[in-house]
C-alpha cells in the first residue's frame, strides 16, 4: 500500500518536506550517539582490563619479592610487562583521543541537525499556514456556500 503524496499543492509539499526534515534531523543524531556509546564501552573494557593487569602485576611482584633469588627473573619480567603495559596504555590513549575527536565532531553535527530541525519546523509551519489560508479556507467557504445554496434550492423545491 502506497500513500499518495500531496504534490498537487506547493504549500502542502513544503509543509510535508519540512516534517520530513524534522524527522531526519531528530533521528540521525540518535544513530550517531549509539556509535559513541559503543566506543566508550570499548574504552571502558580496555581500562578494566588494564586495571586488572596492574593488580595482577602488583600481586605477582610482591609474591616474587618474598622469595630470595628471584630478583633477576623479576627484573626481566618487570621489563617485559612494562613494555606490554605501555603498548596497552598507548592503545587506550589513541582510543580516548579518537573518542574526543568524535565527540567534537558530533557536537558540530548536533548544531547542524539542530539548524535543520528549525528549518524543517519553519517550513512546516509556513507551508501549513499558507496552505490553510490560500487553499483550505477558500475551499471551505466555497463548500459552505454551495451547501447554503443547496439548502435554499431544497427549501424552494419543497414549497412548490
Amino acid at each position: 500500500m502506497t500513500l499518495p503524496l500531496p504534490t498537487d499543492n506547493l504549500y502542502k509539499f513544503i509543509a510535508l518536506a519540512g516534517v520530513a526534515i524534522c524527522i531526519f534531523s531528530f533521528l540521525t543524531p540518535m544513530d550517531r550517539l549509539s556509535e559513541s556509546a559503543k566506543l566508550l564501552a570499548e574504552i571502558n573494557a580496555d581500562l578494566v582490563f588494564l586495571e586488572a593487569q596492574e593488580s595482577n602485576f602488583n600481586e605477582d611482584t610482591q609474591h616474587k619479592l618474598k622469595h630470595p633469588g628471584s630478583q633477576v627473573v623479576l627484573a626481566d619480567d618487570l621489563i617485559d610487562r612494562s613494555f606490554k603495559q605501555r603498548e596497552s596504555l598507548n592503545k587506550v590513549k589513541r582510543q580516548v583521543s579518537y573518542a574526543k575527536s568524535l565527540r567534537d565532531l558530533q557536537i558540530e553535527q548536533m548544531r547542524v541537525f539542530q539548524s535543520l530541525f528549525h528549518l524543517g519546523l519553519g517550513m512546516s509551519l509556513i507551508g501549513f499556514l499558507l496552505w490553510y489560508v490560500n487553499v483550505q479556507r477558500p475551499q471551505d467557504q466555497a463548500t459552505k456556500k454551495s451547501l447554503s445554496q443547496l439548502n435554499i434550492d431544497m427549501q424552494q423545491g419543497s414549497t412548490k
